[in-house]
């Protein structure tokens, strides 16, 4: 979730005849722009918290090409093993009737992920290359940014720091009803249907 606090736009005053002095030469405004990772797991009746992405330090770099983004092992050590695998065995259902649906980031699906999910005995949805519209925390992860929009309609209230965001985000997935999230599980089948009617293409979920 990246949010920018200052807008596109901004206009800056300047007096006649200051034009070209230094200050008004130099930048004079930060971007404002602060990002925060996270995740979050949904069931009927259940959620977790959400959960905050570690940033990974220039140190842990795997490789040249290596952009620092959440990669199977932090994924596998900081999010599936400490929060999805309790989240699923907290549920009233045999892990055995339990299908995770995730998108197809590659991080899901390898290394310790996979190893993992074997030794748990957790199953996968298997979903196709491009399957948004399958995929209800999407719409959930819209209705959070819709939150988001409405609690900074004001400048002071906009986050200016990562911190900032984080708290805001927490507070506003905290607030969202569970029915809400209950009726994006229970529109799956016509989610199927009219992924199977479109052929794959695009739908209005």
């Amino acid at each position: 979730m990246q949010y920018v606090a200052y807008q596109p736009g901004r206009k800056v005053r300047i007096r006649p005849g200051e034009e070209l002095i230094d200050k008004n030469l130099s930048a004079g405004f930060k971007s404002g722009s602060v990002g925060v990772g996270f995740w979050a797991a949904i069931a009927y009746g259940r959620r977790t918290p959400l959960i905050r992405i570690r940033k990974r330090k220039p140190e842990e770099r795997t490789n040249r090409r290596d952009r620092l983004g959440t990669n199977a092992v932090q994924y596998a050590t900081e999010v599936y093993e400490p929060y999805l695998i309790p989240f699923l065995f907290s549920l009233d259902i045999p892990i055995k009737k339990i299908l995770v649906l995730d998108d197809n980031v590659g991080y899901h699906r390898a290394g310790l992920n996979r190893t993992l999910a074997s030794a748990y005995g957790i199953k996968k949805y298997p979903l196709p290359a491009f399957s948004p519209d399958l995929n209800p925390i999407e719409n959930a992860w819209h209705l959070l940014k819709s939150r988001l929009r409405k609690r900074f309609t004001r400048s002071e209230h906009r986050p200016h720091t990562e911190d900032e965001l984080w708290e805001a985000l927490s507070e506003e997935w905290d607030r969202i009803d569970q029915s809400t999230l209950d009726r994006l599980i229970d529109s799956m089948p016509e989610r199927i249907a009219a992924v199977v009617k479109a052929e794959g293409a695009h739908t209005k979920w």
